[in-house]
Formats: structure tokens, C-alpha cells, sequence
């Protein structure tokens, strides 16, 4: 879990892989969407009691979700807590973690669409592009 913090300190994680984490943590909270009062990632920090610049900047800028934060969000999603952790770190099931620009709005465009057929799709895209 995210229990040991002092290796989430600035400077021990890099900011594209802190970034990458919260674009994979924000996917998995978009695809738990929507709940009881929260259609959108924002929406869902309000009800979890937290600001909604505290969980976009897990993403854009890179800062790392504290524990309580997390349980927060968990709670109002309806989660367990060591999903979200999970998630995070890339350690549950199927986490897509995205450090490069392009694949990050991939994740985004197929965050949208909801649907992982899209993301078979335009991963296999990109692969034909890389193939030329």
C-alpha cells in the first residue's frame, strides 16, 4: 500500500511515472462511473469531501494521493480501498500505466468511450503506424 511515503517524495518519483499512476488511477475510477451523485472524476471528489484539484492533480501534476484521500474516494465510489491502491500502483489485474504523451490521450480517448474494445482498437492503430 502506499504505507511506506517516503519513497512517493518528490524528487524519488519521477513526475511522468507519478502522472502516469494517476492517469491509470483516474481510468479506473472513470470506469466505476457513474455512481449515486457523481457522473465525472470531479463530480466525485466533491462527494467524496475532497477538492477536485486534489484528485486531477494526481494526474496532471503529478502529486501522490494521500491515504486518506483514497479511502475517501473509495468510499464514495463504493470501492474497496486496496482497489484504488492497486490501481495506483499498478498492481491489480489489468492497469494500463502510460508515461508517453500519445498514449496518455489514448487512454483518455478510450476512458471516454468507456469501452476496452476501443482500446484493443486503437493500441492495434498504433501498432500498424509503427509497423510502416
Amino acid at each position: 500500500m502506499l504505507e511506506a511515503r517516503s519513497q512517493y517524495r518528490y524528487g524519488a518519483m519521477e513526475r511522468d511515472e507519478a502522472r502516469a499512476r494517476g492517469a491509470s488511477l483516474r481510468g479506473f475510477l472513470q470506469s466505476r462511473l457513474p455512481v449515486a451523485g457523481a457522473d465525472s472524476v470531479t463530480s466525485l471528489a466533491r462527494k467524496a469531501g475532497i477538492r477536485p484539484t486534489t484528485a486531477t492533480n494526481w494526474w496532471t501534476k503529478g502529486t501522490v494521493p494521500d491515504n486518506t484521500s483514497l479511502r475517501l474516494i473509495a468510499d464514495a465510489i463504493g470501492a474497496d480501498f486496496s482497489d484504488l491502491v492497486a490501481a495506483y500502483e499498478g498492481t491489480g489485474g489489468r492497469n494500463w500505466v502510460f508515461s508517453d504523451p500519445e498514449l496518455e490521450a489514448l487512454l483518455e480517448r478510450a476512458a471516454e468511450k468507456g469501452a476496452e474494445r476501443a482500446v484493443r482498437r486503437l493500441l492495434a492503430e498504433q501498432e500498424r503506424q509503427e509497423e510502416r
